[in-house]
């Protein structure tokens, strides 16, 4: 059965909208999956799932479409089609919000889209499971249903709701603080329901050694800002210390290797 998204791909081929090798090969993934629904997705891949929050740094975002003044500066035939190319370093749901955001930007006929995500999606696994569905796939919307599905499990969520409560920072990774929270929260705001800023700090607190849990303390944070805020204002004061070096004593003779006293009166006699 022919289907209009076909036609979709040559026509983004004419236009020339990225260079790719892409071969559609249908396949069984039996092994990687199981109990398919319809868009051939019913259940999680165990290998994608079970990963850490560690896996998850803060993530490169390929589009950033967070304002109209970004849209109005900046020339958008620059920008990029985003790529999901590790599924246990991306988040899925950050993917699925560059896409959005690169599609509203560029302004990308719905006809295209589908099209389009066949180049954008290179890790193996997602892109066997997105050859072996795409011709009963009917539209863009469909595919990130599914793709969520298949992705963003229960079972990759509660170990990153897990993770946010029970891992911590480690001083000597060359990570900082800053750093260390903002990839937890940055986590954190793709679970559902989200947590409150308030419950998330808490969480947080108790990563860091005992100097910073007394300074979030003693802050009084009342928010994602706040702590963020704090870090930056203790990650300034520890680069300050590094770079601060006491003055120089000059080397005096006089003053160092004198020798007994007894020697000393002697030299002056």
């Amino acid at each position: 059965m022919h289907h209009p998204h076909h036609t979709s791909l040559v026509r983004a081929e004419d236009l020339g909208q990225g260079n790719s090798n892409t071969t559609v090969s249908p396949h069984s993934h039996s092994e990687n999956s199981s109990n398919t629904s319809v868009s051939g997705v019913n259940t999680c891949n165990a290998s994608v799932c079970n990963v850490s929050v560690n896996n998850v740094p803060n993530i490169p975002r390929n589009v950033n479409a967070g304002s109209g003044l970004y849209a109005n500066n900046t020339d958008l035939r620059k920008l990029t089609l985003p790529t999901f190319t590790d599924s246990i370093s991306q988040v899925p749901l950050h993917f699925i919000q560059n896409l959005d955001q690169y599609f509203s930007l560029k302004r990308t006929p719905e006809e295209l889209r589908l099209a389009l995500v066949l180049r954008a999606v290179k890790e193996l696994f997602a892109k066997q499971w997105l050859s072996s569905v795409f011709d009963i796939m009917i539209n863009y919307d469909e595919f990130k249903k599914a793709f969520t599905e298949l992705l963003w499990c229960p079972s990759r969520r509660a170990r990153i709701r897990s993770a946010i409560y029970l891992d911590k920072h480690d001083p000597g990774s060359g990570e900082s603080c800053f750093d260390h929270y903002m990839r937890y929260a940055n986590t954190a705001s793709t679970l559902n329901p989200l947590m409150s800023d308030l419950d998330l700090s808490s969480a947080l607190t108790i990563h860091f050694e005992l100097r910073v849990q007394q300074g979030f303390i003693c802050s009084n944070l009342q928010s994602t800002q706040d702590a963020l805020a704090f870090l930056a204002k203790l990650q300034g004061l520890g680069d300050h210390r590094q770079t601060f070096q006491p003055p120089r004593h000059e080397f005096d003779h006089g003053d160092t290797n004198r020798g007994p006293l007894q020697d000393q009166d002697n030299a002056r006699n």
